[in-house]
């Protein structure tokens, strides 16, 4: 079986996560990754080339597809350059930051005859698989209602150098902040496990506990075609356990 060739985009944590990932697989080989301060260290680690800019790497002829592990910001231009260059790309949630730029991605992979794909991985969780298993199956009754969030604090996990580090992309307007990180995961493991789309949304989003310009915190109640709802928390400020402020 012929191994499928990878270049990365981003060397923060998702960067180094897909490189990990690609090479302990027998179907992947990772190649080659470009941009963000870390990638002459990851390539070194990996054992793999580094590319000086995302042109260069979704050039390359010993690569067949591209992995966009890069600020929100930059999706869309990424996934552009490699479908010009004939390159299948997998993109890292969120698609991109408006449904505009969304479109223009689908509308040049689908132009070209390439493959794009949203790495919503949380559907291959042990227990996310169960979950929809037992929703599917009836085995839990007829599900009216889902609770979910995504909670952490960033102001932790900036000094965390394993989790990235410098996370000062997350303060950059162009980001779009918090909840288009962290709400593609949970509104698409409800789509999927229930089969059916959102049809309402109604929230209140604020910022807390650091000067941002983004939102960073947000409540939302979602409505799904066949009636079910789900209560939505999105945070990147919720103490960690031991806070004392």
């Amino acid at each position: 079986m012929s191994r499928i060739r990878i270049g990365v985009t981003g060397s923060g944590f998702m960067g180094r996560t897909h490189i990990d990932t690609a090479q302990k697989l027998d179907s992947t080989e990772p190649v080659a990754v470009a941009g963000g301060r870390r990638a002459s260290q990851l390539a070194k680690d990996y054992g793999i080339d580094v590319e000086p800019d995302v042109q260069s790497l979704v050039k390359r002829d010993d690569i067949d597809a591209i992995v966009i592990a890069t600020p929100h910001y930059c999706h869309v231009d990424e996934a552009l350059a490699a479908a010009e260059a004939g390159k299948h790309v997998l993109v890292e949630k969120p698609m991109a930051t408006s449904v505009e730029d969304c479109d223009r991605m689908i509308q040049a992979f689908e132009q070209r005859g390439l493959t794009l794909s949203v790495g919503y991985h949380q559907r291959f969780r042990d227990s996310n698989l169960k979950t929809g298993e037992l929703i599917r199956s009836g085995a839990i009754g007829t599900t009216r209602c889902i609770q979910m969030s995504a909670l952490f604090d960033i102001t932790t996990m900036r000094d965390d150098e394993g989790f990235g580090g410098n996370w000062d992309w997350w303060k950059d307007p162009r980001s779009l902040a918090h909840l288009i990180n962290s709400a593609p995961h949970n509104i698409d493991l409800c789509r999927w496990w229930l089969g059916t789309e959102v049809t309402s949304v109604a929230a209140r989003c604020g910022t807390f506990r650091e000067q941002n310009p983004n939102e960073n915190t947000t409540m939302s109640l979602i409505t799904f075609a066949d009636g079910t709802m789900s209560t939505f928390w999105s945070s990147s400020v919720v103490p960690s356990p031991g806070f004392e402020g």
